[in-house]
C-alpha cells in the first residue's frame, strides 16, 4: 500500500468512526436535554425513569464513539506500519541503478524521485542516499515514528466531535471539512494522487 492510499484510508476509517459515533452520541444527548427542558411535564417516578434510560444511553453512545475511534486508531496504526515495512518487491531497480551509477544527483532531481516515488520502501532509498551525499531535498520524508505521532492529532480531532456540538455539526458531519482537516493532520507531501 502506498503512502496515498494509506493517508486516505485513514482518514476515511477516522471520517466513519468520528461520524457514526458522534451521530448516536448527539441524538442521545439530545433527547436528555429535551426530557430535562420538560421535566414539568411528567409525574416524578417517570421522569427519573426515563432520566436514568437516558442517562445510560448517552453513557453507552459516549463509550460507543470511543471505541470506534480506538479501532480507528490501531487500524490505521496497522497500515503505517505495514507501510513502513520495507519490501524488496516494491523497489524500482531502474532508480536503484540510478543511485548506484555515480552521477551525482541536484535536489531538483532527487525531489522529483521523492515526488515519483510509488512507496515508502523507495523514498526511504532515495532520502538515504540523498543524506548520504549531502544532497538537500524539499520534500519532507516522515518516519513512522512521526506518522504514528500523528495518529494522536486524528484521535483529538475526532474525539472533539464528542465535545462540542458545533464541531461535530461544522466539520466532523462535513465530509469535505473534516477531510480538509484530517489531511493538514497527517505531514509528508505525498498528498497528491
Amino acid at each position: 500500500m502506498n503512502l496515498i492510499t494509506t493517508k486516505q484510508a485513514i482518514i476515511n476509517r477516522y471520517r466513519r468512526a468520528a461520524q457514526d459515533g458522534g451521530k448516536r452520541y448527539w441524538e442521545a444527548k439530545k433527547k436528555l436535554e429535551e426530557l430535562k427542558a420538560n421535566e414539568d411535564k411528567y409525574f416524578k417516578p417517570e421522569y427519573s425513569r426515563r432520566l436514568g434510560e437516558l442517562t445510560l444511553e448517552l453513557s453507552d453512545a459516549e463509550t460507543e464513539a470511543k471505541r470506534m475511534i480506538q479501532e480507528a486508531h490501531e487500524a490505521a496504526a496497522r497500515m503505517i506500519k505495514a507501510d513502513y515495512s520495507p519490501d524488496g518487491e516494491a523497489i524500482n531497480d531502474n532508480t536503484v541503478k540510478l543511485l548506484k551509477s555515480g552521477i551525482v544527483l541536484s535536489s531538483a532531481e532527487i525531489d522529483n524521485l521523492l515526488k515519483n516515488a510509488a512507496n515508502n520502501t523507495m523514498r526511504r532509498i532515495i532520502a538515504d542516499y540523498a543524506d548520504t551525499n549531502g544532497i538537500s531535498y524539499t520534500g519532507k520524508v516522515p518516519t513512522e515514528a512521526e506518522r504514528l505521532e500523528e495518529l494522536e492529532k486524528m484521535d483529538g480531532m475526532a474525539r472533539s466531535g464528542l465535545q462540542r456540538d458545533f464541531y461535530y455539526t461544522d466539520v466532523i458531519a462535513n465530509s469535505d471539512q473534516f477531510d480538509s482537516v484530517a489531511a493538514d493532520n497527517l505531514s509528508g507531501d505525498y498528498t497528491e494522487a
